[in-house]
């Protein structure tokens, strides 16, 4: 048995202190002599969190009651279940914070609050487009603008990601149809690349946009590529046989298994930005990434992969990923992420850029 529905306990003229109590009981009985099932089942051993809101002090009506012991509750279920807890505003409000807003992403999209904005990569030698990153935008009505940084991880945690990644596709397909020069790419969740209908659906909205698949490219983090799981090689084994290009995000900050890598289709690293950041200098950290940097660009030589530096926003780490050898770059330096319209203007210049200047030749290894 598992996953059993949550139940309310109501004391009457009570305080926390026998609500404590009570739970310390209730824990105490539950462990020692199981739950008697029936006699095919014999016993069985549970285990039991509680939360605890008590009135007047932590909330003065029911609903708010029952939110503030929910908090408290999912708090001792993070902290390896079988416990309880008294609701405290400080330790809890994250959580509360975190499940409003999945109560509220949950209809994002009908409310017509998710958007897509897309960020220029850039060809490094050229100083062309060559890519665009899909980037999802969440405005809400009273919250305002709500970072991915904070409803990302609630999507990921509540399943809502599913809802929206497949709308990231259909919007991303739609706008890829319309650039035949460059690929559009989008991030990809492990709970997508797990779903069985993936192919079908991705299939479905290529051919509805009469899109070639080489106009496509996904990006998977690192510690998803890096699972030894054999439906996650199929699929990804299916997307190269279609044409679309994988791109690993975040390189050099999982599990960086270089063995692995090389059995895997696919076809691009991008640098993590935490690189970016720190590669300009002298320091031993500064020499340290850039020795990443250098070797992770001498890798992709190898195996014929593209390598890409997120994060730029300087004219010095620019100067940097470009003597190390990295094919593209992507930053605020470039470009902020932009509107669909903005990335046809953009598109449609002739001249060339004013951060653009011809590479150096790559800094040879120390």
């Amino acid at each position: 048995m598992k996953n059993c529905k949550i139940s309310v306990i109501i004391l009457e003229n009570s305080d926390s202190q026998s609500a404590e109590r009570l739970s310390k009981k209730l824990l105490s009985n539950l462990k020692s002599e199981g739950v008697f099932i029936s006699p095919g089942f014999r016993y069985s051993f549970l285990t039991l969190s509680i939360g605890i809101s008590n009135y007047p002090e932590d909330a003065q009506t029911p609903e708010d009651l029952l939110r503030h012991a929910d908090s408290a509750m999912l708090a001792v279920k993070r902290s390896g279940k079988h416990g309880f807890k008294r609701y405290n505003s400080t330790d809890d409000a994250a959580t509360e914070y975190q499940q409003m807003l999945a109560h509220e992403l949950a209809g994002a999209i009908e409310r017509q609050e998710i958007s897509l904005v897309f960020q220029p990569i850039y060809d490094l030698r050229t100083a062309k487009i060559v890519k665009v990153e899909s980037l999802l935008r969440w405005t809400h009505p009273t919250l305002g603008r709500i970072s991915p940084t904070d409803f990302i991880p609630v999507a990921e945690h509540s399943g809502l990601i599913l809802s929206l990644g497949h709308w990231v596709i259909e919007q991303a397909c739609l706008s890829a149809s319309a650039w035949k020069d460059i690929q559009v790419c989008v991030n990809l969740s492990a709970l997508q690349l797990l779903q069985h209908s993936f192919m079908e659906d991705l299939n479905r909205e290529i051919q509805k946009n009469g899109l070639s698949p080489t106009h496509l490219a996904l990006e998977i983090t690192e510690t998803m590529l890096m699972r030894d799981d054999p439906h996650t090689r199929y699929i990804l084994d299916e997307l190269n046989s279609l044409g679309i290009d994988l791109i690993i995000d975040d390189f050099g900050i999982g599990y960086s298994n270089f063995n692995r890598l090389r059995t895997l289709p696919v076809q691009s690293l991008k640098i993590d930005q935490s690189f970016t950041f720190n590669i300009v200098g002298q320091s031993v950290e500064h020499l340290y990434v850039q020795q990443i940097v250098r070797s992770t660009v001498n890798l992709s030589q190898i195996a014929d992969l593209q390598v890409t530096a997120e994060g730029i926003e300087t004219a010095e780490q620019l100067d940097m990923v470009q003597s190390l050898g990295c094919h593209y770059g992507q930053g605020y330096l470039f470009s902020r992420p932009c509107s669909a319209e903005q990335i046809d203007v953009l598109l449609a210049q002739s001249e060339l850029p004013a951060w653009f200047r011809p590479a150096t030749p790559a800094v040879p290894p120390t």
